[in-house]
């Protein structure tokens, strides 16, 4: 992947870990307590490259929990985040530029997620014409849409292109037929709301064969997609200045049904089913892509596009997300950006399955950001599969080539008005309450932003929580960065004044899980990087926050994180501010699963293999409760009731909570019972 100055040469690090599983369960079968200290005794491991480091500390955490009898949060970490991680490594051999590139990303993620169904699907055909003004026809008869004289002749002027153009162009439109169709079945026989089941067993089942069956042949389409991008006459059309020329309406405008335009700018106003554009700076202030009930998809194949209207940004799938359907967006290149709101936005999905596929370019992928809520009815916002999200069993995927990137959701709010969900359930690859996430990004310094930067006069509820970048709670998540400056935020510069804030930056954030929930994070390449969940907070009189599964910590799940280099910086409940008094105040910041560390049956690890890095939980927080608890229990790789893991390979390192104090590259410090934060600087 872009980013990694290794690519290519083996990576060898020597992990640490304490115990040996031989030895936790002998002392099991003897009846006493199993406590890891520096004397316990090492296995050291050879890990080629961070991939196989990750794996290692996942069966390390599961190893330790099984000899001490500790239940599994639904499955064991090996389970939960083998997939995933199995999907990074295969990501790394791909780092040609290009949307062909992000097309075949795109197809491997998909498999993932079949896989991550339980069953097996084929894709469904559906007709095979030779011209596009007959597929074009078809699908135009599938919507009982009459053709007038004017469209018939537009149609046929399609003929006309060169043969491997117009035989693609059939091609594309012949395979998204056949993926309206099966979406149209999965959606008649309530098959999206089938997978929104949240309970342990994940969402394996026999009645997910035909949501399988919709990815499977929506990969079809992405073939096809692949195959009219080689044969399409038209180069992408240069960068234009903007208001250099009007927009036009496209060549073939039979929309609600369809729309083909063969270059230059051109605006989408009305909803459409599907929409091909071969070149062009292009609008788009209509669905774009995204599934409302059925199906929808935009294949955009060059300029710098705009996705939604930042004035009237629009709810319930839009821009390849999806709502009880299947969205598809494939954009190839160019400076883009998507505009949205809430639910199924953005490649994101609520009970469907939403994707949005960009080849390169420095792109914005914005859900409710910089806005003033005025209105009750406005208090969920940039939530609920966003950005490659997915809520309530939805299935969201978002693969980005290249480029410097932000993704954002729920950012700069001004709430004049109850803001009660901000950038939550669902965001950035997260995987909330049955649903799965996935955020790929090849490389680019990069943003990764949810519930940041509130300003909240009345009460702020939930703001970047339960699945975001690449978090999980009851669902699962992933993120994986190729490379690059990066900087990952869930529920950060929030001010609450004369109200309450509950809930920020935590229950699942940075690959971190919470309840059944699995999250994975990898970032590769060896920039300086930031993770924060619950940092700079101010709050008249209380909140919570940095806890419950941040930063690739556990709470009753399964969190991972691993950054392969750079000097990074891992804050959990940091710079937390609230002068509430006396013992009504029960507040938790930067504990209870935060920075590799597990609570309440979790696992979890945090893992980094280079830089000088720090390591905060619970840091610089302002309460004059009697009852605050402020990085406490599972922090920094420490555990309660879990195992909990921090490897630190190399660099010189600062560690700062409540369960250790402050130190600098501890070579082994016991975190409870079952947790453990190792720094192999100083290991023998």
């Amino acid at each position: 992947m872009r980013g990694d100055p290794r690519r290519g040469k083996a990576l060898f690090v020597t992990l640490f870990l304490l115990t040996t599983p031989l030895a936790l369960t002998t002392a099991a079968a003897l009846g006493g307590p199993t406590t890891l200290s520096p004397d316990a005794a090492r296995t050291p491991v050879e890990a080629e490259g961070p991939l196989e480091a990750a794996h290692q500390a996942a069966d390390h955490v599961d190893a330790v929990a099984a000899a001490n009898g500790a239940p599994a949060p639904g499955s064991t970490a090996v389970d939960a985040v083998g997939p995933t991680l199995d999907l990074a490594e295969a990501l790394r051999t791909a780092d040609d530029p290009g949307i062909d590139t992000a097309l075949e990303r795109a197809r491997l993620a998909s498999d993932h997620q079949i896989g991550r169904l339980g069953t097996d699907a084929e894709p469904v055909t559906a007709g095979d014409h030779e011209r596009p003004s007959r597929a074009l026809t078809a699908l135009a008869d599938d919507h009982d849409r009459r053709l007038a004289l004017d469209e018939v002749q537009a149609l046929r002027a399609l003929d006309r292109l060169p043969t491997p153009t117009a035989d693609a162009l059939a091609d594309t439109v012949d395979a998204y037929r056949a993926f309206e169709t099966a979406t149209l079945d999965a959606a008649e026989q309530g098959a999206f709301e089938a997978i929104a089941d949240p309970s342990p067993a994940g969402l394996a089942g026999d009645d997910h064969e035909q949501v399988a069956t919709v990815l499977a042949t929506r990969t079809a389409f992405l073939d096809a997609v692949a195959d009219l991008h080689a044969a399409a006459d038209a180069p992408p059309a240069e960068a234009q200045a903007p208001g250099a020329s009007a927009a036009a309406a496209p060549d073939v405008d039979l929309c609600p049904v369809a729309a083909v335009d063969l270059g230059g700018a051109t605006s989408y106003e009305a909803d459409c089913s599907l929409i091909v554009d071969l070149a062009g700076d292009d609008t788009y202030a209509n669905n774009a892509g995204g599934a409302r009930g059925g199906a929808a998809a935009v294949v955009d194949l060059g300029g710098q596009d705009a996705y939604g209207d930042p004035v009237d940004l629009d709810d319930n799938g839009a821009n390849g997300g999806a709502v009880q359907g299947a969205g598809v967006l494939v954009d190839a290149a160019g400076d883009d950006t998507y505009e949205a709101r809430s639910w199924g936005v953005n490649g994101g999905a609520f009970r469907g399955a939403g994707l949005l596929v960009d080849g390169g370019g420095a792109d914005r992928y914005r859900a409710a950001t910089d806005e003033t809520v005025t209105r009750l009815a406005d208090k969920d916002v940039g939530s609920y599969g966003v950005n490659g999200g997915g809520h309530r069993g939805g299935l969201g995927l978002l693969v980005d080539q290249d480029g410097h990137d932000a993704y954002e959701a729920g950012t700069g709010l001004d709430c004049q008005a109850v803001c009660a969900t901000v950038g939550s359930y669902g965001v950035n690859g997260g995987g909330n309450y049955g649903g799965q996430g996935l955020l790929l990004d090849a490389g680019g310094d990069d943003r990764y932003l949810a519930g940041v930067g509130a300003a909240c006069p009345l009460d702020c509820d939930d703001l970047g929580i339960s699945g975001v970048n690449g978090g999980g709670f009851f669902g699962n998540g992933g993120l994986v960065d190729g490379g690059g400056e990066d900087v990952y935020r869930a529920g950060v510069n929030v001010v609450c004044e004369t109200s309450e804030c509950r809930e920020i930056g935590e229950s699942g954030v940075n690959g971190g899980a919470q309840t059944h929930g699995a999250g994975v994070l990898v970032d590769h390449g060896d920039a300086d990087d930031t993770y924060e969940a619950g940092v700079h907070v101010n709050c008249d009189p209380r909140c919570t926050a940095g806890r419950d599964g941040a930063n690739g910590a556990g709470t009753a799940g399964t969190g991972l994180l691993v950054d392969e280099g750079g000097d990074d910086a891992y804050r959990a409940g940091v710079d937390v501010h609230m002068p509430c008094e006396g013992t009504s105040c029960d507040v938790n910041v930067g504990g209870d699963g935060a920075n590799g560390g597990a609570d309440s049956v979790g696992r979890a690890a945090l893992v980094d293999l280079g830089g000088d890095d720090a390591y905060l939980g619970g840091v610089d927080v302002t309460c004059e409760a009697e009852l605050c608890e402020v990085g406490q229990e599972a922090v920094n790789g420490g555990a309660d009731l879990g195992a909990g893991l921090l490897v630190d390979a190399q660099g010189t390192d600062r560690y700062e909570d409540d369960q250790g104090g402050t130190g600098t590259d501890r070579t082994v410090a016991p975190k409870g019972e079952l947790g453990a934060q190792i720094d192999t600087d100083d290991a023998p």
